[in-house]
């Protein structure tokens, strides 16, 4: 897979060490968690139907005891919520 780039945007893009977050819109180091982090992109956007514009990646999450964490991927309802800054999905 490395040295390949691709070129729909709910693939994978891979240039030599660096692979593009099509989230955050910018190139990252090449690295196994950052790769398995675009692969499920790939799958929330192509098995379950969600946009680019619904999905926001490493964000700081609150309410989780005092230590600070990071979520992978925080998906809102629409585009239009996470625009509005609204609260997005929270899981039951």
């Amino acid at each position: 897979m490395a040295g390949k780039k691709y070129k729909k945007a709910d693939d994978i893009q891979i240039e030599g060490n660096k692979i593009f977050s099509s989230v955050r819109k910018k190139w990252l180091p090449l690295t196994p968690e950052e790769q398995v982090r675009q692969q499920y992109l790939t799958v929330l956007i192509n098995e379950y139907g969600y946009s680019l514009e619904q999905i926001d990646e490493e964000v700081n999450v609150t309410g989780r005891g005092s230590a600070q964490a990071r979520a992978d991927f925080v998906i809102w309802r629409t585009a239009e919520d996470k625009a509005g800054q609204k609260a997005p999905f929270k899981e039951c």
